[in-house]
Formats: structure tokens, sequence, C-alpha cells
């Protein structure tokens, strides 16, 4: 699939309500949870995340993927070294999920997604928020707008597993070429599942996995230095996450 096809497919899924109707995102950001999303979501910001081999303590299910993106800015910043200020770059941004609490962490954000309608909602969301920018960009590549040697810290939640190879081997060097010396790139994995397909169906989300080694070597032949690489797995998933952190 040629970056094109890929962006219209996304575009078409996004129009088709992509975001609303997946289960793991449906009333993500709720404070109406239910009293035992509430114990899952303490539980996972209370875990000790220094293993590199972790076992989550509870089973595979919609409600724990619920509720690894509510706890996101706690866990995450026990895993990694994130910096505290500066430009942080969202890739994949969707609607923004993960721009509301990097909006308070960093002095601006920028965020960017392949689907014009998901960065038109994403900018109706965050209409009032001065240090937020939202650009569409190509299917294989950072925005131009976004200038070399400019963000401290880069971030890709559950993006790579969704895009061809190729494209994400473009997006990694392009996150190396936007950060500063010394800034922090961040990203998440599949592993254990589908680790030589490149491409899914047409209008469905796909699952491209990668091994501990080709996550390396994908960090690696962009320049950047691997500075941890961690595993979580949970009992009935049907793959596990590999966490990834690169330093410039």
């Amino acid at each position: 699939m040629d970056k094109s096809e890929f962006k219209a497919m996304w575009e078409r899924m996004q129009k088709d309500g992509y975001f609303e109707q997946h289960a793991h995102y449906q009333e993500v950001d709720s404070s109406l949870v239910r009293h035992v999303d509430d114990e899952m979501d303490r539980t996972l910001a209370s875990l000790d995340y220094s293993s590199d081999d972790l076992k989550l303590p509870f089973p595979y299910s919609v409600e724990l993927e619920r509720s690894i993106k509510r706890t996101e800015p706690i866990w995450l910043k026990k895993l990694f070294a994130i910096p505290a200020s500066g430009l942080a770059i969202d890739v994949g941004c969707g609607y923004g999920r993960t721009i509301r609490w990097l909006c308070n962490s960093f002095d601006h954000v920028i965020g960017f997604d392949v689907s014009a309608s998901a960065i038109e909602k994403a900018r109706e969301n965050f209409a009032m928020h001065d240090n937020v920018e939202l650009l569409v960009s190509e299917a294989d590549g950072f925005p131009p707008e976004i200038g070399p040697n400019s963000a401290d810290f880069v971030y890709a939640f559950t993006v790579f597993q969704h895009i061809p190879r190729e494209f994400t081997a473009r997006y990694v060097r392009d996150a190396a070429d936007r950060l500063k010396a010394g800034g922090l790139f961040v990203f998440n994995l599949i592993s254990e599942i589908n680790e030589e397909l490149d491409t899914g169906d047409v209008g469905v989300e796909w699952a491209i996995g990668y091994s501990r080694d080709s996550a390396r070597a994908l960090v690696e032949s962009s320049g950047l230095a691997v500075e941890r690489v961690a595993r979580w797995r949970a009992d009935g998933a049907p793959a596990s996450w590999i966490w990834v952190a690169a330093r410039k």
C-alpha cells in the first residue's frame, strides 16, 4: 500500500467513527468509571516498573486497556526519565487523548496525525489551549512545520503497529532529526505476534509486531541510542507490549 492509499484508508476509518466506536477508547477520560476500574487504576499507578519484563497483575481485557490509558502519565514517568518542560511532540495524536496531560507538563506541545478529520476534532478539543499546535502529516513522516533539533520529547503511543514498517522507519528517523541533543523518544510496539507482517486488510486496524531485536535495530538505524527496552505481559493477551526509550 502506498502512502496516499494508506492516508485515504485512515481518513475513511476516522470519518466512520474509529475512535468513537473503539472499545479501548470509550470512556477513557471519564471520571465516571466503574469501581472495579478505579481499583485497577490505583493498582497500575502503584506498580514497580523497574523490571524490563513486567507481568501485569490483571488478565487482559478491554478494561485493562482503558486503565493503562487513563494512568499513562503516572506509569510512563516511572518507566522513563521523561523531560519536565520544553517542546513535546505527540505522533499520531488522534483527538488528543495524550495531549491532555502533555500540555500540562510541557511549555509547548505539537500533535500530528495522518487524518485531517481527527486533527479537526483535536483542534476543537484544544481551542482554549495556547500551548498546543495541531498538524496534519503525511503517512510516512513528520510535518515539515516541525523544525530539526527542536523537540525535548517525542512520544508515540500505539501507533507503529498500525502502519507499514517502511513508514515506521521513516517516522523514527524523523524523530531523531527533530530531537534536540539529549532529547528522548519513547514509543511502544506489540510483540510475539505478526512479526513478519508488513501490512493488513484494508479498512481495519493492523497488528504489525516487532521483536526486541528488531525494535533495537529500528532505533539504532536512525542514529539514536537505545536507553531502555521493557516488555509488558498480561495473562490471556494475544501479544505482549514492548516499550522503547531512545536518546539523541
